[in-house]
């Protein structure tokens, strides 16, 4: 599967402050996924949907620290004020939903992304990616691969006696094979689908700055997804552990790998993480 590119987004920063966080005893969250005090918790399902891309965003506007510096820029309160959460939510809101804006220069380079890296040509390639990566994305192959190791000894095969003529597999498939026996035991029953949910939100903004798909059916789109990441994940940090086995899985674009790890866990951190206040369910 090709790789993802990173957000085109134009950022005018010539001077930032970083604001002190007032020293305040109210609690937030613990960590992300769990909710504490619910006057400082957000419910959203729309950013939710959104933030389930969220580490491609992240990656776009430069990575959690430059993220965080825009979001703070943006706030009009402090973390500890009353109002700081819904703030929070207004803020995210403006700079995640559907990052790429309609223009016509949005609809170039975002076309030119989905031909470049995903092959899309149309509006209805674009419609048929979306429905290859909910129906199966790389999350069927891994059960394919899977499948093989279970009914050769699960994280005991010795993969180089497996049959693969048996199994209709290409030698090559020897690395995905050693990879889900390497890290077998780290695969949750929901095995890669965080990294096909991922793709597919970010996809879904994609698609609207190429002018694939309009914002309420885009919506509908992310909220069905955002339905299945619920049923198969009961935080952020289990999602995003899931997206990262996938990434891995893929196999490729691998020197990126440490960078979207280190995103991953920056961006779930801090007083400025929305990912701290709003549960995935």
């Amino acid at each position: 599967m090709n790789r993802m590119k990173k957000y085109f987004l134009i950022v005018g920063i010539a001077v930032f402050a970083f604001v002190a966080c007032k020293n305040d005893k109210k609690t937030y969250t613990t960590t992300a996924g769990q909710q504490g005090d619910v006057r400082f918790s957000i419910k959203d399902d729309t950013l939710a949907a959104f933030l389930l891309g969220g580490v491609y965003t992240f990656q776009g506007y430069g990575g959690a620290e430059k993220t965080f510096q825009m979001i703070k820029m943006e706030m009009s309160s402090q973390p500890g004020d009353d109002k700081f959460v819904n703030n929070l939510d207004i803020v995210y809101r403006k700079l995640f939903e559907y990052p790429y804006h309609q223009s016509q220069k949005e609809k170039i380079d975002s076309r030119n992304i989905l031909r470049s890296w995903w092959d899309v040509n149309n509006q209805h390639e674009f419609h048929l990616l979306l429905t290859q990566l909910q129906e199966k994305g790389h999350e069927d192959l891994y059960r394919q691969v899977k499948k093989v190791l279970d009914e050769n000894g699960g994280a005991n095969a010795n993969t180089k006696n497996i049959d693969f003529k048996k199994y209709n597999l290409d030698t090559g498939a020897i690395v995905l094979l050693d990879f889900v026996k390497k890290n077998y035991n780290a695969f949750p029953s929901s095995g890669i689908r965080a990294w096909d949910i991922a793709r597919y939100s970010n996809l879904v903004c994609l698609g609207y700055g190429a002018e694939y798909v309009d914002r309420n059916t885009g919506l509908t789109y992310l909220m069905t997804i955002l339905a299945e990441a619920r049923k198969d994940y009961a935080n952020w940090k289990d999602y995003y552990d899931g997206f990262m086995l996938g990434r891995r899985f893929w196999g490729g674009d691998t020197t990126n790998n440490e960078v979207y790890q280190k995103t991953i866990t920056e961006m779930q951190e801090g007083d400025y993480s929305a990912y701290k206040y709003l549960p995935l369910k």
